[in-house]
């Protein structure tokens, strides 16, 4: 498998979603941050810096929205893309992840949905999956 750091932009796009303040915002982004970039620092077994997310993006991004579905699409991104360290798995950026993509298809109107069957929805499948 490959991994590759998301930009700043896709971070903060996922991280403002549902969260309640542009601080709390700011530490999730951070966060998923860091973890995607020890992600491909394990996989590539490289120095990786993680990307730094600019509070004045971010302050815009809080008051804009997407569409649910774009946030979870998004998000499987995010995660595929930082799930390569062992720790990941019982890691809390991906405890927050999984809570940011839950309440993105619960807002979608797939409340509960387990495993990957939104997969096939054509709103899933017409969103991006990297920005």
């Amino acid at each position: 498998m490959s991994a590759f750091q998301v930009s700043p932009a896709h971070i903060i796009k996922v991280a403002t979603y549902g969260a309640t303040s542009p601080a709390q915002a700011m530490g999730i982004a951070n966060m998923l941050a860091a973890a995607n970039a020890e992600s491909v620092a394990y996989r590539y077994r490289e120095d990786v810096t993680p990307h730094e997310v600019d509070a004045g993006a971010l302050k815009i991004a809080f008051h804009k929205t997407l569409s649910a579905m774009e946030v979870v699409k998004l998000a499987d991104c995010l995660d595929y893309q930082s799930c390569e360290c062992p720790s990941w798995a019982n890691g809390y950026a991906k405890v927050i992840l999984d809570a940011i993509k839950e309440q993105a298809l619960g807002d979608a109107g797939y409340p509960g949905w387990d495993g990957e069957a939104y997969r096939g929805l054509s709103e899933y499948s017409a969103a991006e999956w990297s920005i």
